[in-house]
């Protein structure tokens, strides 16, 4: 059964975008799988902020069984490919919570950010222990222990992961990237500030294109 206390929940069983009145638009599905669709964030930091989102209520991509992971990966290299053509390429995020614990995030069914825009969250990942991994599948080592996560690959591909993330603010991958595009305080807090202009603009860039 889904948590209809969780958004996205709501979203996929009803097949409208919540807490978005103004918008022009009910879904906001861009690219469906059998497992997950790739949808604008509620509030794009900028044209072209895109998430993947697991069908199922998952607290994290790293707790994805292996089909789903491998569907996973495969979509992950089809939406950088097609942010790539339209924008820049992406940087990759996920705050991945656990069953106790949302690390930062604020919702806790999983949501991998897509941001194409040439930024580093590597410094300010700095006082949060951050690893490197392999391979993206390696995020199940946190998951398969219940630890939330903050993940991060490059636009070079560097794959980090910090998990020591006592103190961290909810919403801190928003309020880093706002910082580092000089988007003013406090806009960058979706629950509060709806930035429907670049919604709008991600939609019409992206609704009716091949991604491959």
């Amino acid at each position: 059964m889904r948590p209809m206390n969780c958004p996205f929940c709501r979203e996929f069983v009803t097949g409208v975008l919540q807490d978005c009145p103004d918008a022009t638009f009910e879904s906001r599905i861009l690219k469906e799988t059998p497992h997950f669709v790739v949808v604008p964030d509620i509030s794009p930091l900028t044209p072209g902020h895109v998430m993947i989102l697991p069908k199922s209520h998952i607290v994290a991509f790293g707790a994805l069984d292996q089909i789903s992971m491998t569907e996973a990966v495969d979509l992950i290299g089809i939406v950088k490919t097609t942010l790539s053509r339209r924008y820049e390429p992406p940087i990759v995020l996920e705050h991945g919570t656990s069953s106790i614990s949302a690390g930062g995030g604020c919702v806790s069914h999983a949501h991998l950010h897509f941001f194409p825009r040439s930024i580093d969250l590597a410094p300010a990942l700095s006082k949060y222990n951050p690893s490197k991994i392999a391979q993206f599948r390696d995020l199940r080592r946190w998951s398969d222990r219940d630890v939330p996560y903050v993940f991060f690959e490059t636009a070079s591909g560097e794959l980090l992961v910090a998990d020591e993330l006592r103190g961290i603010p909810r919403q801190f991958i928003r309020i880093e990237i706002a910082r580092q595009i000089g988007l003013p305080d406090p806009l960058w807090n979706w629950r509060n500030h709806i930035l429907l202009k670049n919604l709008e603009e991600t939609m019409a860039a992206l609704r009716d294109i091949e991604w491959s």
